[in-house]
C-alpha cells in the first residue's frame, strides 16, 4: 500500500512539472510577441484581432460552405481554448479556395473604415527546412520566428510512398500517435545549431514531419508543401504605406499546430 502511495505521488509531482514547463515554455513565446505588439502603443487593431480570433462568426459554421458569412471570426465552433481556429475558416482567406475571402471582404465584415487598409500573415511557429543529402538520408533545419535555431526541438518523421493530395491535419495526429500505416518513421533532437539529420532504413517519395519545442506544434513536408495544411498564408491589401499603422501579433493553433498571427491595419 505504501508503494503504491509513493508511485502515485511520485506520477503526479512529474505531471505537474510538465505541465508548469509546457505552460512556461509556450509564455516564453508569447511574451516575446506581446513585446513586439506594445511596442506599437496603439490598441484599435488589439480590439479588432480579438473579435476576428474569439468568435466563430456567424453562422458558426460558415467556413464549411462557400457564401460569405453575415459576420466574421475564425475561431473553431465550441472551441475548447481561446485563439483556437477552424482550419476551413482559415483556409477561405487563402486566394484560389472555393469561397475565398478578399481582404477588402475581410475589411467590410469586420466593419473597418473603407479608409484603412489591411493585411493578415499567418505563419507556423518554426521554421522548417528539408534538404535531401542522399537516398532515405535528410538533414532538417528549424527556426523559430525571429530565425533564432531551435535547440532541442524534437522531430518526427515519416517517410514514404504517400498522395501530398491527402495530407491534412489529421494525418498529423496520425505521425505523432504513430498510426500513420505503410511509412517508416525516424527521430531526432536538433543541436546548438537548430540542426537534426534523419536516417530511414528504406525510400520514399514523399517526407513529413513534425517538430515539437515548448509545447508548441509545426509541421513540415517533402519535396513539396502539402495543401491540405496551412502553411504561410499572406491576405493583404498592399505594402504598408502611410499613417496611422497598427499591428499586433497572437499566437494561436490551427488543427493542433501552432501559429504566428499579424493583423496590420494602416491608412
Amino acid at each position: 500500500m505504501q508503494t503504491t502511495l509513493e508511485y502515485l505521488t511520485a506520477g503526479i509531482i512529474v505531471l505537474l512539472i510538465l505541465g508548469t514547463t509546457t505552460s512556461y515554455a509556450s509564455n516564453l513565446i508569447y511574451d516575446k510577441v506581446r513585446t513586439l505588439e506594445a511596442e506599437t502603443g496603439l490598441e484599435r487593431v488589439d480590439q479588432i484581432i480579438e473579435i476576428l480570433l474569439l468568435s466563430p462568426g456567424r453562422p458558426p459554421d460558415w467556413g464549411e460552405g462557400v457564401d460569405k458569412p453575415e459576420a466574421l471570426g475564425l475561431a473553431l465552433e465550441n472551441a475548447l481554448k481561446s485563439y483556437q481556429l477552424d482550419p476551413l475558416k482559415v483556409r477561405r482567406l487563402r486566394e484560389g479556395e472555393n469561397g475565398y475571402l478578399s481582404p477588402y471582404d475581410i475589411r467590410e465584415l469586420l466593419g473597418i473604415d473603407p479608409a484603412y487598409y489591411i493585411s493578415i500573415e499567418i505563419k507556423p511557429t518554426y521554421g522548417v527546412e528539408i534538404e535531401q543529402l542522399s537516398q532515405g538520408r535528410f538533414k532538417v533545419y528549424v527556426r523559430d520566428p525571429w530565425g533564432t535555431p531551435v535547440i532541442n526541438a524534437n522531430v518526427t518523421a515519416v517517410l514514404g510512398d504517400l498522395a501530398l493530395e491527402t495530407v491534412n491535419y489529421t494525418t498529423i495526429t496520425q505521425i505523432l500517435s504513430g498510426d500513420l500505416r505503410g511509412v517508416e518513421y525516424a527521430y531526432n533532437v536538433t543541436d546548438r545549431f537548430g540542426v537534426c539529420t534523419l536516417n530511414f532504413q528504406g525510400d520514399g517519395g514523399v517526407l513529413l514531419l513534425c517538430v515539437g519545442h515548448l509545447g508548441l506544434i509545426s509541421f513540415a513536408s517533402w519535396p513539396e508543401e502539402a495543401e491540405g495544411i496551412i502553411g504561410h498564408l499572406t491576405s493583404s491589401m498592399g505594402s504598408l504605406s502611410g499613417y496611422e499603422a497598427e499591428s499586433t501579433y497572437r499566437l494561436v493553433d490551427i488543427g493542433g499546430l501552432s501559429y504566428l498571427f499579424r493583423l496590420t491595419i494602416w491608412r
